[in-house]
């Protein structure tokens, strides 16, 4: 290798890189370098910063070793278009090289997971295999470049130029190099595990080629690729030195103008939702590209090569009403949080290993780093999905409130200290997670830390969309026509008026179930042969019927359609399912539970996806409710963190109402916690502390019944509270005063007491004369 490439790749490079990752990495896709050029001798560089705005932020960097000049431009990578790997090649192309040999070595690898194919006259790709969870060094990757490129460009002869060199933030699982030769310039792609570009080298041009015109690449590339510029050409615009970030209208495009872009687009790609006036809010090329290569992912592919599209996967069910969900109705998109949050020493908490840790988690598990669209979703690579922990002073409680954009990802992760402690915030959108997937990712954060090896998922959750993408409901449909036809449901009464549009202010309200009341509920699962859940469903229906009169009262409880080989799958499995299983006053206490159960399995064997059966049933809509039911029962199974770790977990709740109640039974195991969230604008909180302090009044009372007994005839009145109403009615209380207005008025004459109405103030004495 000429020693001009060695400094630069020796000692330029990395300290170029390292000193873009100091000033950009926390807000970039890449670590980007441009106009990469090298001079003999020493030479003075200009430098210029440019900071128009966040997304254009760049710094001229120069250093000059063993009397060879090196300078580029350090630059923000903010915005970045996701490509995906689709070269074409067969085990056929595969050849025999040294850089197999060479690469094995750098990555201590065993020669077979190390492949070369050539492709064509001047171009090969390299197939690196290795673990999700493996990590790729900078210097690593650069010794695997340098290797490759040898196979496009004589490395012996200088380099005198690298239009642009984009690296990963973070390097993760396999990789795969292409590296071609056109026109004298060699070209360079990395892709990740999951096909996703990763990383780049554009135009590398060495010095004794022959004199050519010089190409911008980058330039070329766009301009070839980019469906925007291509369209701006068809309707006579100039695209020969087009500026991607420049807005349509300061290139001087003028309304009409951009109606026949969109109109050019909208021929051009008619497969592609391209609605009018987008012109208007993706204003430059770059986004109206961003945006019509969504619509690539996100649109059915035919006769292409799978491959090339490993990226995009459909909406499981569950997506599907939750991507709905958050386009409906943006500002409430908090609704959907779901906030991990837990305080531990400070000295024992390493940030950097827990940075690694999370990022492991999100290579482990693709649902951690998928974007979403209205019709599909795609897996990022593990650079253009890398966390980093957020320092912060910001107050835990707001931080979990924070809405989560699921177009670009969907966690936030935030780090706070505090007097010797540190509170971490994970908050995931339930479109990626479920509670037993909160359970995973607690249980592998801690193994993780801890340095435990973990074998990976068996599946990914995109094997579960796939498959439940093309599941047939119609056989379950016809069953819940059958059950739910000319039914109709009354709404639960509330202590305030629904409003027109439904809100979601929520308060929460937490109390124990004490340790004699779960004796009581084993001995009532023995009784009637069911479940804690039935139990509680039990109870919370036969105390609307005693408070409301309310007989068929549906409630919605969740059901997950997680199977034993997605056992260790992150993701969303669970579907919410209506419980209509009428009471019956005269039947008793055992009856009514078996009816439950017996109910409850036939629901769950019904599972269809609840957006689905809102849709078959015609169900008509309305703003200040949500469908079929309003009030949902979870039961849920928690793991308490080791007390030797010295973790404690801290509740942080959104303050989100999504039902109108939502009754929480979490058990460790050894407790029953009750938590209902409740929405602030219906009810009162002593209404709902009632609700609680009688559900597990009710609870006790069940055990205690004669088998016999009658639901019709069982009390939710305390014996306190009925030893009162008799009290009243032997002494003839009331709730009449003892005297009328005119008689406290004359009683008050005589004293110095005055009223005070709208700022006056008057004395009875001088009210009375008036």
């Amino acid at each position: 290798m000429h020693r001009r490439n060695d400094a630069f790749f020796n000692k330029a490079l990395p300290e170029f890189l390292q000193r873009t990752r100091e000033l950009f990495v926390k807000f970039s896709l890449f670590v980007q370098l441009d106009k990469i050029k090298v001079n003999d001798g020493m030479t003075d560089c200009e430098i210029e910063i440019v900071e128009k705005n966040r997304s254009e932020r760049s710094l001229t960097l120069h250093r000059t070793i063993d009397s060879f000049t090196f300078s580029s431009t350090a630059v923000e990578c903010s915005h970045a278009v996701i490509e995906q790997c689709n070269v074409i090649y067969s085990h056929k192309d595969e050849i025999d090289h040294p850089v197999v040999g060479k690469i094995s070595n750098i990555l201590k690898l065993p020669g077979e997971d190390v492949k070369v194919f050539s492709i064509g006259k001047a171009a090969w790709l390299i197939q690196i295999g290795r673990p999700e969870d493996s990590v790729t060094s900078e210097s690593d990757l650069t010794a695997i470049i340098v290797e490759v490129l040898q196979l496009a460009l004589d490395l012996n002869l200088p380099i005198k130029s690298i239009e642009q060199i984009q690296y990963p933030v973070a390097c993760y699982g396999g990789l795969k190099v292409f590296v071609k030769s056109i026109d004298g310039a060699g070209n360079l792609t990395i892709y990740g595990s999951y096909g996703s570009r990763c990383g780049s080298w554009t135009n590398i041009r060495v010095e004794d080629e022959e004199p050519v015109k010089e190409i911008n690449q980058l330039e070329l590339k766009y301009f070839s690729d980019s469906p925007t510029t291509k369209c701006l050409a068809k309707i006579g615009i100039d695209c020969d030195r087009i500026d991607r970030h420049e807005t349509f209208t300061s290139m001087g495009l003028d309304s009409l103008q951009c109606a026949e872009l969109e109109m050019a687009l909208q021929s051009e790609f008619p497969n592609y939702s391209i609605p009018t006036g987008i012109a208007m809010t993706k204003n430059t090329v770059e986004e109206l590209d961003t945006y019509l290569m969504s619509c690539v992912v996100a649109c059915e592919i035919n006769n292409k090569d799978d491959d090339a599209y490993l990226g995009h996967v459909p909406l499981s069910p569950q997506q599907r009403g939750l991507v709905f969900m958050s386009e409906l109705e943006p500002l409430t998109r908090a609704q959907f949080n779901e906030p991990v949050v837990f305080a531990m020493n400070a000295a024992i908490f390493d940030e950097r290993r827990f940075s690694m840790v999370l990022n492991t988690l999100v290579m482990r598990h693709s649902v951690l780093r998928t974007k979403y669209y209205a019709n599909g979703q795609t897996i990022l690579s593990g650079t253009e999905a890398f966390f980093t922990c957020r320092k912060s002073s910001l107050d835990p409680h707001i931080f979990v409130k924070a809405p989560i954009d699921i177009k670009s990802s969907s966690m936030h992760v935030m780090v706070c200290y505090s007097a010797g402690r540190v509170v971490v915030c994970l908050v995931f959108h339930h479109i990626a997670v479920d509670g037993h997937s909160i359970n995973i990712i607690t249980r592998e954060i801690g193994a993780l830390y801890s340095g435990q090896k973990l074998t990976l998922p068996r599946k990914q959750y995109a094997d579960y969309a796939r498959h439940a993408a093309n599941l047939n409901h119609n056989e379950r449909l016809a069953k819940w026509r059958e059950k739910l036809n000319c039914r109709e449901f009354q709404l639960l009464p509330t202590d305030k008026s629904r409003t027109a549009k439904r809100t979601y202010n929520g308060g929460s309200i937490q109390k124990q179930i004490p340790t004699a009341l779960q004796n009581s509920l084993r001995r009532l699962r023995q009784a009637a042969n069911c479940t804690n859940f039935c139990i509680f469903t039990a109870v919370y229906k036969f105390l609307i019927y005693k408070t409301t009169g309310i007989l068929d009262f549906p409630i919605g409880f969740p059901s997950t359609l997680r199977t034993k080989e997605h056992a260790d799958t992150v993701g969303c499995f669970v579907n919410m399912v209506p419980l209509v299983e009428a009471l019956d006053p005269s039947c008793t206490m055992v009856q009514y539970l078996s009816r439950l159960s017996a109910a409850t399995a036939e629901a769950k064997s019904a599972d269809v996806p609840l957006d689905v059966l809102v849709s078959d049933l015609s169900i008509e809509r309305d703003d200040n409710v949500s469908p079929l039911f309003q009030v949902l029962l979870v039961l849920d199974k928690v793991q308490p963190p080791s007390p030797e770790n010295d973790i404690v977990l801290l509740d942080c709740s959104t303050q989100f109402a999504k039902y109108e109640q939502t009754w929480y039974f979490r058990t460790d195991g050894k407790s029953i916690n009750i938590c209902v969230e409740y929405n602030r604008d219906l009810f009162r909180p002593r209404t709902i502390e009632d609700l609680v302090d009688r559900f597990l009044f009710v609870l006790s009372t069940f055990e205690k019944l004669s088998p016999d007994c009658r639901l019709k005839d069982i009390a939710i009145v305390k014996q306190i509270e009925l030893g009162s109403i008799l009290k009243k009615r032997s002494a003839n209380m009331g709730d009449i005063s003892k005297a009328t207005v005119l008689e406290m008025f004359r009683k008050n004459l005589s004293t110095t007491s005055f009223i005070s109405f709208r700022g006056e103030r008057m004395s009875y004495e001088g009210l009375d004369e008036e």
